[in-house]
């Protein structure tokens, strides 16, 4: 063959317009997915992102309470679960600042919440608790108490936690959840116990029986302290201890819903599933402590066994088919969990003190669960106090 060259084209280049390229380049893909080049985008615009409120010195205590409510709000609910979740040495979220440890001061919480606000994901109600604390720290006509609920629908065991203030006399809460009516309580009750006694209300509006109140020492306004938040002062039982069912005990069928009870039916798992706030250990509405922090009363609270909450607050369990000792009705230990709730309220600021003393309570609040015994321990304490 006289020709060497193969290729009739003379033209070298394969693309007869030099000044038009065969694929678009990653900014012009990204103006096209975005709509920037004029054509219909194909990805929606990113949601904006939440500002952390900064108030005026004029701002009222109650400005101050809703701005900060509509910020939390702003990070809308996270249904994923454990996606978004702070974990100990986890990439994002705070790194190794992220775990949630009880051990840790205000400065820790800081700390997270700033890593909450920086990625601007979704949250859940523990989320929205540290970003409360921080959001009115300094704001020292605000008080502030962690409070904790245990809830049971069906044979399954709930928690959820809320940041309950006192502005003056009067009490509301902070927080989020996938039901409106356990998150923002408005700044109107009377007292710690009547905000308690509504959470229960709402709880039972959605199927579900508050069995456990607990409830946090006050949380202070230094930023840069590292004094240990105790979250979990005061623990009340507040529905009478639950009867197990021998016929059930060893007899599940591994879905962890037929082993206590006398749920093995599946009939409480579907009004589990119908009212379902989320699912224990994964929602961990209420505790505010990483797992595998070593709290051993804490992963027996957090449990669904029927009977190990009671027996971590100190009082054991109801043996199968019998009640356990010291059992009161449910309206008396209702009566007794508001009252003891109130003088907890009332002394939140000297017992702070006594625990950053001593890193405990005082004798007459140890031994908690029974709030019919922790009445009577506390008044009799008083009443020598008085003498």
């Amino acid at each position: 063959n006289p020709n060497p060259n193969p290729n009739p084209n003379p033209n070298p280049n394969p693309n007869p317009n030099p000044n038009r390229t065969l694929m678009p380049s990653p900014p012009m893909k990204v103006a096209r997915l975005l709509g920037e080049d004029g054509s219909d985008a194909v990805l929606a615009p990113p949601p904006p992102r939440p500002v952390l409120p900064v108030f005026a010195d004029a701002a009222t205590a109650m400005q101050v309470l809703r701005q900060t409510q509509s910020f939390i709000y702003a990070f809308s609910y996270d249904h994923v679960g454990g996606a978004y979740r702070l974990r100990e040495g986890a990439p994002g979220r705070g790194g190794s600042h992220g775990a949630r440890k009880r051990d840790r001061g205000l400065a820790h919480v800081a700390l997270v919440a700033k890593a909450i606000i920086r990625e601007a994901l979704p949250i859940r109600c523990v989320d929205a608790v540290f970003l409360g604390i921080y959001a009115t720290t300094g704001r020292r006509d605000i008080e502030r108490f962690s409070l904790s609920f245990h809830s049971r629908a069906g044979c399954k065991v709930y928690q959820h936690i809320v940041l309950a203030v006192r502005v003056g006399e009067k009490w509301g809460a902070l927080g989020i959840s996938r039901r409106r009516c356990l998150a923002f309580k408005d700044v109107k009750h009377r007292s710690l116990s009547a905000l308690v006694a509504e959470y229960r209300e709402s709880y039972a509006s959605v199927g579900h029986t508050l069995e456990r109140v607990i409830v946090g020492l006050p949380v202070s306004h230094d930023i840069f302290s590292k004094a240990q938040v105790n979250w979990r002062a005061l623990r009340l039982r507040v529905a009478p201890m639950r009867r197990r069912n021998a016929a059930a005990d060893g007899d599940g069928d591994g879905n962890g819903i037929g082993d206590h009870d006398g749920c093995g039916d599946g009939t409480a798992a579907a009004a589990g599933a119908e009212t379902r706030l989320a699912t224990p250990r994964e929602e961990l509405e209420g505790d505010v402590f990483a797992e595998g922090d070593g709290d051993q009363e804490n992963e027996q609270d957090a449990g669904n066994d029927g009977g190990a909450g009671d027996a971590a607050a100190g009082e054991p369990s109801a043996p199968d088919g019998g009640a356990g000792p010291a059992e009161h009705s449910a309206e008396e230990l209702w009566e007794a969990a508001l009252e003891v709730i109130d003088e907890f309220a009332r002394k939140g600021e000297a017992l702070r003190d006594v625990y950053n003393r001593t890193s405990r309570l005082p004798a007459a609040w140890k031994k908690q669960g029974d709030p019919v015994a922790l009445r009577t321990r506390i008044r009799e304490t008083g009443e020598r106090v008085n003498r």
